[in-house]
């Protein structure tokens, strides 16, 4: 099981990748045991892989330029828990 920040400016922030760093791939990999993830991503320029046999859960708000879901032998679950994500705080102008 993995989890976001538990407090802070980045509370329920799991992976950051500046949009600056351009085309990275990430690749999460689960096993034959339960794979949870819980929190944001935040990957704007990035392809994410998620891989997992068995049993996945992916509670998560993911922001990435594409993403993959492969496996066999289970189910992926992707439950909505709003408490569980990042929220941005503050008002400010994006470039």
């Amino acid at each position: 099981f993995r989890s976001g920040i538990q407090s802070g400016p980045y509370e329920n922030m799991v992976i950051y990748v500046d949009r600056g760093f351009a085309n990275p791939t990430l690749t999460l990999n689960g096993a034959a045991t339960n794979f949870s993830l819980t929190g944001t991503i935040y990957a704007p320029t990035a392809l994410i892989k998620l891989n997992g046999n068995g049993a996945t859960s992916v509670s998560a708000q993911i922001i990435a330029y594409d993403i993959q879901a492969n496996g066999n032998g289970g189910a992926l679950t992707v439950p909505y828990g709003s408490n569980d994500f990042f929220h941005l705080k503050g008002i400010g102008l994006v470039q």
